[in-house]
């Protein structure tokens, strides 16, 4: 959307494959009332209290510590508004060649981590006693608790991710001493992997969680079949 020069809008939120008015989970919004919103103001010029509306919505989620159920009525989390697109430098423009709008970067604090033994550090470490090369195979049915790449916003399907506990037994985990202090999170997670494979075919996941007291709760994945 960064690309389009007319005018444009978007509302991302919580729902699955559904419209927004009657999808779950909630919260719900009058998707029939936007759209009236916009017709009126674009094509028949009027209602001028729309100009002041921003473009993009997001509804950015937290994460449902209490609530990790496959099958959910509401997702916490709030409305964030802005009016031109945030960018986030990832994998796909330096993949396709595409050039980065430098004016579209937002200021963002990262956080950046390295890969050692079963563990995420802060710095790299060079330790000639660890293993520079960890093998592994997971089972099949890795994945089944992180829920449906894309819900149907039904609220009798089981679209939504549970304890995470389950998948980390049948993966290669690495875990990051406690955070020091409370992080609002919103963007792309990016990793950068050294792989090779003993076949012509392979599927990688990596899971983005967060350990609680009692629960691992699941953020983010990014899947690649190579």
């Amino acid at each position: 959307m960064s690309k389009l020069k007319c005018e444009k809008g978007s509302i991302l939120g919580p729902w699955g494959h559904q419209w927004p008015d009657d999808a779950s989970p909630e919260p719900k919004i009058g998707f029939l009332q936007g759209i009236l919103q916009w017709l009126d103001y674009h094509i028949k010029k009027i209602n001028d209290d729309y100009k002041n509306r921003e473009s993009f919505s997001i509804f950015k989620l937290k994460p449902n510590i209490d609530e990790l159920h496959s099958i959910l009525k509401e997702r916490k989390g709030n409305w964030i508004h802005f009016n031109s697109l945030p960018f986030y430098p990832n994998e796909h423009f330096q993949r396709n060649h595409l050039l980065i709008d430098k004016n579209q970067e937002i200021n963002q604090k990262t956080i950046k981590y390295y890969l050692s033994f079963q563990s995420l550090t802060t710095e790299i470490i060079s330790n000639d006693s660890l293993p520079r090369k960890i093998s592994f195979l997971s089972p099949q049915e890795t994945g089944l608790a992180s829920g449906n790449s894309l819900g149907w916003g039904n609220i009798q399907s089981p679209d939504h991710s549970i304890d995470q506990r389950e998948d980390d037994g049948r993966s290669l985990c690495f875990d990051s001493l406690p955070l020091d202090e409370n992080y609002e999170l919103f963007g792309f997670p990016t990793v950068k992997l050294n792989l090779s494979s003993n076949t012509n075919y392979g599927l990688i996941c990596v899971r983005f969680s967060m350990i609680d007291e009692k629960t691992f709760t699941f953020n983010s994945y990014f899947t690649w079949n190579p």
